[in-house]
């Protein structure tokens, strides 16, 4: 799911060269209507952190998947 909101955050910075990158928030939407139940005010928190600020939300996620990963 992480990796998910990796590529949202990815998919919002480049809509100008895809138009098909305008689909992340509902994409988003999808993501945690399938995977987690009465989450919608995260849903939009991260609508609205990942339009704003998409290149330091994906640092964020990207450190807490590195910090979190099993030491094998």
């Amino acid at each position: 799911m992480l990796y998910r909101l990796l590529n949202f955050c990815d998919m919002s910075k480049n809509i100008k060269s895809d138009i098909k990158n305008t689909m992340w928030k509902s994409k988003l939407s999808y993501l945690f209507h399938r995977n987690m139940k009465d989450h919608e005010h995260l849903i939009g928190e991260l609508d609205t952190v990942i339009e704003k600020n998409p290149k330091e939300t994906k640092m964020v996620i990207s450190e807490f998947i590195y910090k979190n990963r099993s030491a094998s």
